[in-house]
Order: structure tokens, then C-alpha cells, then sequence
């Protein structure tokens, strides 16, 4: 879990057995779990569009930390604590997490209902 960049709480609390660590991976197993069936399931309403689009955004958002790594900012402060930029996998993850965000707003976008229809179309 250290190598992958995990909060010293979250790697200590492993080590400790206690529940902190298996509550948050459980919690990232079904977020994940739920966006494939998002992604599985056809999207026809504008509801399932706009979730699969925000979530598309937030990965996308959260790849470009790659360049951040990349630039040398790995030490920042947040309001709730220390956050650090680290873990031998955090570009190659990063990398991942942004591919996936660019592929499902890619899939939205190329499947995205055409509303507007050219008086020339043939009836």
C-alpha cells in the first residue's frame, strides 16, 4: 500500500488490522464497481449521460496530477492534513486514471444524440 502511495493512517492501520484500511478499499472496489456497470449499461437518458460525464471529469481531473508530479510538486497541504504526492506507481496510475476518463467522455461524446436535423435530409 506504501508503494502505491497510501496515506501513512491508511498503511498503519493495515498493519494494525483495524478497519480504516479495509472500509476505504471496499469503498474504492464499489465506486469502481459501479462506474463498469455505468459504463456497461447503454446510455439513453440525459441522467446516465450527465453521471458517466462527471465521472469521466473527475478522472480525467484527477490523471492530470501527473503533471504535477512530473513538475516536482509532490509536497502539499490540504485543510484536513498533509497530503503528499508519492508512490513508485503514482505516474503510471495517474496515467491510467486519465486514459480511462478520456475513453468514457471519448465514448459520450461520439455517441452524443444528434438533435438537429438538416432540411436537406431525405425524408
Amino acid at each position: 500500500m506504501a508503494w502505491l502511495g497510501a496515506p501513512r493512517s491508511t498503511v498503519a492501520s493495515r498493519m494494525a488490522g483495524s478497519w480504516p484500511a479495509l472500509a476505504g478499499t471496499l469503498g474504492i472496489a464499489v465506486v469502481l464497481l459501479g462506474f463498469a456497470v455505468a459504463c456497461r449499461m447503454p446510455a439513453r437518458t440525459t441522467v446516465h449521460r450527465l453521471i458517466l460525464a462527471l465521472l469521466a471529469l473527475l478522472f480525467v481531473l484527477r490523471g492530470l496530477l501527473v503533471l504535477s508530479y512530473w513538475a516536482g510538486l509532490r509536497d502539499w497541504r490540504t485543510p484536513i492534513g498533509h497530503f503528499v504526492v508519492r508512490g513508485e506507481s503514482f505516474a503510471a496510475g495517474s496515467l491510467v486514471v486519465l486514459a480511462t476518463g478520456l475513453l468514457v467522455a471519448g465514448g459520450l461524446f461520439a455517441t452524443r444524440p444528434h438533435r438537429l436535423i438538416s432540411s436537406r435530409a431525405d425524408p
